[in-house]
């Protein structure tokens, strides 16, 4: 796969494509999750728990996505290349699933 071939993939295949590397690379944390799953994801934290876990400098629950940044901390986004890597994406790709 190439880079324009990747940007070509729409934001949900993106986002798939993108989870299965997490999950093959043990990058769990940087898991890409639809806005709509916040709740399933954070689960039954007490608000204050919640409070802790989320970076308010960058979350906005009007954007589309959301991930745990480097700290742990979880912020939002409207696309997902704004926290894929997209190199190592293409290379992950083209060395296992070609």
């Amino acid at each position: 796969m190439t880079k324009e071939e990747l940007e070509e993939l729409d934001d949900e295949e993106l986002v798939e494509m993108w989870n299965k590397f997490c999950e093959n690379s043990n990058m769990f944390d940087d898991t890409v999750y639809p806005m709509d799953e916040l709740d399933e994801v954070v689960g039954k934290l007490y608000p204050t728990d919640l409070f802790d876990e989320i970076d308010f400098n960058n979350f906005n629950a009007n954007d589309y996505y959301f991930s745990r940044n480097g700290y742990g901390y979880i912020e939002s986004f409207n696309t997902p290349y704004e926290v894929i890597d997209e190199e190592a994406l293409l290379e992950w790709y083209n060395e296992n699933l070609t």
